[in-house]
């Protein structure tokens, strides 16, 4: 990596730094606010609803129908109306279903092997805390929309001092369903970190086929000290072949980071984009 590019991660680096410590600021005050602001009453709708019937995340032949509801005893979560109508609304059957559920107030995004695992679990002993039934619980991810909102947690689990918590790296997936769910009244705890420590952190997490042959299990390519060798020595070598272009050389690395050097200033600007297009979604 060229001077000049090193220089160019740092200052990035830096803004992103600031940025993180603002969003940590801003949900310990979060946190500290969210034991006294209940207040009882009826469940109150908007008068707007919208329909959702287009799109490769909506079941062909399937109308989803939305409507903002506004929790009666806790003002720090989103909740919907979601009317189902058509086909396969009750699973193999067909016919109308209508469930009340509410976003999370916390979603963790950011970079992979950056704490976002080790964040979900500590957001997770928060008193009142409601988890996803997996941490990774990103909209259009193959399962249908309809899918998707039954996942969440029903607005009458939802208590007082309850905090849904979930989580979804894929930034542009997160944005969408912002969209789709008209800006919703989230928090997102955006986690990164040192580019080489992440490099390191990867290429000792996960395995790859080509690289590691078939001992790599496919299930979920996490490596296994075991069967699969890593070391700072073969690390170091892998990263001066692609900083020196060496052609050729197979390595474990995989997307983004499978050309460590050449994308390392692209990370950074990945963070950066990462975080202005949720700031800009937010306003």
């Amino acid at each position: 990596m060229s001077a000049t590019s090193a220089s160019g991660c740092r200052r990035i680096y830096r803004i992103v730094a600031v940025t993180m410590i603002c969003l940590i600021v801003s949900l310990f005050s979060f946190f500290a606010d969210f034991s006294i602001t209940a207040s009882n009453g009826a469940v109150k709708k908007e008068s707007i609803f919208w329909d959702i019937s287009a799109g490769s995340e909506v079941v062909p032949g399937q109308n989803l129908r939305l409507q903002k509801l506004y929790h009666p005893s806790n003002a720090h979560h989103t909740c919907y109306e979601v009317t189902c109508e058509g086909l396969h609304c009750m699973g193999e059957s067909d016919g109308n279903v209508t469930i009340e559920v509410c976003y999370p107030a916390v979603v963790i995004t950011g970079l992979p092997k950056c704490g976002t695992s080790a964040m979900y679990i500590l957001l997770s002993k928060f008193p009142g805390a409601i988890t996803m039934t997996e941490k990774e619980n990103c909209p259009f991810g193959g399962q249908s929309l309809w899918t998707f909102f039954q996942s969440l947690p029903r607005m009458s689990a939802v208590g007082d001092h309850s905090l849904v918590i979930s989580g979804c790296l894929q930034v542009a997936k997160n944005l969408q369903i912002k969209e789709v769910l008209r800006h919703p009244q989230t928090h997102y705890i955006v986690m990164t970190r040192d580019y080489t420590d992440m490099l390191w952190a990867a290429y000792n997490f996960w395995c790859k086929p080509e690289y590691d042959g078939s001992t790599c299990s496919t299930a979920n390519y996490w490596t296994d000290p075991a069967l699969h060798t890593r070391s700072p020595e073969v690390f170091h070598e892998l990263v001066q072949a692609d900083k020196n272009h060496t052609e050729g050389v197979v390595h474990p690395f995989w997307f983004p980071m499978e050309k460590p050097c050449v994308n390392a200033k692209n990370y950074y600007s990945g963070v950066y984009t990462h975080l202005r297009e949720l700031t800009l979604h937010n306003n």
